[in-house]
C-alpha cells in the first residue's frame, strides 16, 4: 500500500514540474515572438467619403486585437507619422525599398491595411433587399438584417510581401432598434462607435462580429503559416554592421598629440571600432633617400604600444606601455 501512495505521489509531482516548465516556456516564447504590428486607419465604406466609420472601426479593432495579447501595436501616433514618411503608393501594397526599410528601423514588422466594404442594413422587402444603404437617418422602416464586411491585407514590413489577405463579415438578424436623425459619420453627425447606442445596435452587434472574424482569420491562418523576416534582418544588418567595425579598426591612425607618456591622443575612436583597452602599435616611419633628396624607400618600424583608457567617436586618449618616446604625427594601428 505504502509503495501505490509513493508512486502515486511521483506522478503527482512530475505532473506539476511538467506542467510548471511547460508554462515557463509558452512564457517566454510569447514575450520573444509577438508580432510587431502598425494598423493603418481603415478606409471609409463607399459613399461615405467624409465619415467617421473607418476611423471608429479602427479604433475598435486595435482594442479587440490587444485583448488577445499575441501582437505588439504601435501607437496610432507613431503610425501617423510612419505613412507621411512612407509612400505606400495607391494599392497600399508597400513597395518602395525606401519604405522597406525606414519601416523596419521604426521596429515594424507588419502592416494592416483594412477597408470597410459593407457597412449597412438590409430591410425587409418582397423578392429580397440590397446591402449597403444608409444605416441611419429616420428612413421610415425597421432594419431586419444588419451586415459589416471589411477587407484587410496584411503586409510584411521588411519585404514589402502580402503575405495574408481576407475579409471578416458579420450579421445580425435580430430585430432591432432603429435609429432617426443624422447619419451616421457622413456629416449629419460624427458616429461614436463606443456608444452603447451603437454597440446595442444590429450594425454594432455585425461589426463586432466582423473584427472578431478578422482577429480569429490572422490567428489561425497568418500566424500559423508566416514568419516576418524582420528578426533575420536585424541579424543579418548587425553582422554587417560588426564586418564594417571589424575592418575599421584595421585601417591606421596618427598620432594627433603628446602631452607626457599618460596623455597622447589618437584619431581613431569607436567610429573605427576603438574600445578602452585596445592596445595600439606605435609606428615611426623611416625614409631612404638617394643623393638629391628623392624619398626611394620607406617603412613603418614599430617602436613601442599604447593602451586605450578613454574613447570618443572620432578619437581617443591612450597611455603609453611601452617604447621610445611618442610624437605627434606617428602612425597608430590596432594590435589583434
Amino acid at each position: 500500500m505504502k509503495g501505490k501512495k509513493g508512486l502515486f505521489l511521483i506522478f503527482i509531482s512530475f505532473l506539476f514540474l511538467f506542467s510548471f516548465f511547460l508554462a515557463q516556456d509558452e512564457g517566454n516564447t510569447e514575450s520573444f515572438s509577438k508580432p510587431v504590428i502598425a494598423v493603418k486607419t481603415f478606409e471609409n465604406p463607399p459613399n461615405y467619403y467624409n465619415s467617421t466609420v473607418g476611423n471608429g472601426l479602427t479604433d475598435l479593432f486595435i482594442t479587440e486585437l490587444q485583448k488577445t495579447g499575441k501582437y505588439r501595436i504601435i501607437e496610432r501616433a507613431a503610425v501617423k507619422e510612419l505613412m507621411d514618411e512612407v509612400d505606400f503608393g495607391k494599392s497600399g501594397y508597400v513597395e518602395q525599398s525606401s519604405a522597406v526599410k525606414k519601416g523596419h528601423i521604426k521596429g515594424v514588422e507588419y502592416y494592416f491595411f483594412a477597408k470597410v466594404t459593407n457597412f449597412g442594413a438590409k430591410k425587409k422587402k418582397i423578392g429580397g433587399g440590397g446591402w449597403g444603404g444608409r444605416i441611419f437617418g429616420g428612413l421610415g422602416y425597421k432594419k431586419k438584417e444588419a451586415y459589416v464586411r471589411i477587407d484587410f491585407r496584411i503586409v510584411d514590413a521588411t519585404s514589402g510581401e502580402t503575405v495574408y489577405a481576407d475579409y471578416g463579415e458579420g450579421k445580425c438578424s435580430r430585430k432591432g432598434l432603429s435609429f432617426g436623425g443624422g447619419r451616421w459619420g457622413s456629416g449629419g453627425g460624427a458616429l461614436d462607435v463606443s456608444s452603447d447606442e451603437f454597440l446595442s445596435s444590429m450594425v454594432g452587434r455585425a461589426t463586432m462580429e466582423a473584427i472578431h472574424d478578422i482577429i480569429n482569420k490572422m490567428d489561425h491562418s497568418f500566424l500559423a503559416r508566416h514568419k516576418s523576416r524582420a528578426k533575420e534582418l536585424k541579424e543579418e544588418e548587425e553582422r554587417a554592421r560588426k564586418e564594417a567595425l571589424e575592418k575599421l579598426r584595421h585601417v591606421p591612425g596618427k598620432v594627433l598629440a603628446v602631452s607626457g607618456d599618460s596623455l597622447i591622443v589618437v584619431s581613431l575612436g569607436s567610429n573605427n571600432g576603438i574600445r578602452v583597452g585596445d592596445r595600439l602599435q606605435i609606428l615611426k616611419e623611416n625614409v631612404i633617400k638617394d643623393s638629391k633628396g628623392n624619398v626611394v624607400y620607406s617603412e613603418d618600424v614599430p617602436i613601442g604600444v599604447l593602451v586605450v583608457y578613454k574613447v570618443q567617436p572620432d578619437r581617443s586618449l591612450a597611455r603609453k606601455e611601452s617604447g621610445n618616446e611618442v610624437k605627434e604625427g606617428y602612425k597608430v594601428k590596432i594590435i589583434d
